[in-house]
């Protein structure tokens, strides 16, 4: 049977709409980034709003310097661990290239590390079969941009397990969602790994985290350390 657009929605729905916070997320565990040059490995503690805000700090040893990605909403502050001098870029749509080398919105990594899919502007969704043991994938497209997401759903079209990103052809970032754990409740990733297309790329590993936390607007707020 044909598949139309509204089912196409309704899958659109379904998938975007686990894991919709009621209030901040909260975490720590393992982040590694890699390039065509290598790989590095550190502890990390991370805290996210559902506006965009997000803070990530590298846990070194004591003593040690560390890298710090801070968005309060209006800026971006990065703390390189090199130097630690404090680099700030004015941005109503964050992403974490200054600490990743892959623009990843904020608001993006929030929403996947709470269990829920982020979903691009779309015109036009329609859904491609997959081969025999191949994963069916929604396609977004807009118009005059073409497609702008790709969305790799689970055998039962609940959940998507990678996501695509796409400007004008060329991908953007994806994200493989995988150790689905019950965290109060939601079915919450505990490993996803980011990439683009220039062999650059980041995981996160979580050993734990919390949902639904308050958190203080200082806590985004470099002027406060």
């Amino acid at each position: 049977m044909p598949f139309s657009s509204s089912d196409a929605a309704a899958l659109i729905s379904t998938v975007s709409s686990e894991g919709v916070l009621d209030g901040a997320i909260k975490g720590i565990g393992r982040i590694s980034l890699w390039d065509s040059g290598g790989i590095q490995t550190s502890r990390a503690a991370w805290a996210g709003t559902t506006d965009g805000r997000l803070r990530i700090e590298m846990l070194g040893l004591p003593g040690h310097p560390v890298a710090k990605f801070i968005y309060d909403g209006m800026d971006c502050i990065f703390i390189s661990p090199l130097d630690q001098r404090t680099y700030r870029k004015n941005s109503v749509d964050a992403d974490l290239d200054s600490l990743t080398g892959i623009a990843v919105p904020t608001g993006d990594i929030i929403k996947i590390l709470s269990g829920a899919i982020p979903v691009a502007l779309y015109d036009e969704a329609a859904l491609q079969y997959g081969e025999p043991h191949c994963r069916d994938i929604l396609v977004l497209k807009k118009k005059w941009h073409g497609v702008v997401e790709k969305l790799f759903l689970n055998q039962t079209h609940d959940r998507a397990a990678k996501v695509e990103f796409y400007r004008w052809g060329r991908i953007v970032y994806r994200a493989e969602i995988s150790d689905l754990r019950d965290v109060d409740g939601r079915a919450v990733p505990f490993r996803i790994v980011f990439s683009d297309a220039d062999q650059k790329g980041f995981s996160i590993d979580v050993e734990k985290c919390w949902l639904d936390m308050d958190v203080s607007p200082e806590m985004f707020s470099i002027e406060s350390e």
